[in-house]
């Protein structure tokens, strides 16, 4: 599928600040099936369960634990949907910001494609100010949820950035939709410019405001 430009914010850059320190933020909406409160390392190995190898490369399960506690499902097993094609988000919002920037971000096609029986998935997304694609991803879930847990790389046109921010998508498959759709990312590097783009460490939960991301 060629991916088509839709979008006109972009989700690394600096925002505006519209809302910050005690504003009430919106919350994310529980996903149904498989079990988002699973332990991340119930065996106490160090390593994530439940997941492909892979993921262990990406994050730490200290990093998966902050991140659920600051809103985010997540999802382990190796039955996860069959997850292919792109899914436009058109009313995207910051529901969890560690600066507390917040902004309504519109229109990304996020597609994902080759998912294997041993994990792999291939992801890419395209808005009006960044895009990414050719990603090292993993997927994980059960009971028709799941979680992408991705090694994103993209460049950002408006500073002339390049910039790594591993993520994880989460949603359910609901009548061949993504629903609800939530994500959340650390930027981990960057190189160029960088001016506009958000700062090394920076993490940031994202989520579509009316639940779907539907497919194209």
């Amino acid at each position: 599928m060629r991916l088509t430009i839709i979008g006109l914010i972009s989700m690394v850059l600096l925002p505006v600040m519209i809302g910050c320190g005690d504003a009430e933020q919106p919350q994310v909406a529980s996903l149904g099936g498989g079990n988002p409160n699973d332990p991340v390392d119930g065996d106490g190995d160090g390593n994530i369960d439940e997941v492909p190898d892979g993921v262990n490369d990406l994050f730490t399960p200290e990093q998966l634990e902050a991140f659920r506690s600051a809103g985010l499902p997540l999802y382990f097993g190796d039955e996860p949907p069959t997850v292919d094609g792109g899914f436009g988000a058109d009313s995207l919002q910051i529901v969890y910001d560690d600066l507390d920037l917040s902004l309504v971000i519109v229109a990304y096609l996020f597609e994902f494609s080759e998912q294997t029986a041993a994990g792999r998935i291939g992801i890419a997304y395209q808005g009006g100010a960044d895009s990414s694609s050719d990603n090292n991803a993993f997927i994980a879930g059960s009971e028709g949820c799941f979680s992408v847990y991705a090694d994103i790389s993209g460049y950002s046109a408006v500073d002339d950035c390049e910039y790594r921010r591993p993520t994880i998508y989460s949603a359910c498959l609901e009548g061949g939709h993504l629903h609800p759709f939530v994500f959340g990312f650390v930027i981990t590097d960057t190189d160029g410019d960088c001016s506009q783009t958000l700062p090394v460490g920076h993490s940031r939960i994202i989520n579509e405001s009316d639940g779907y991301a539907m497919r194209q």
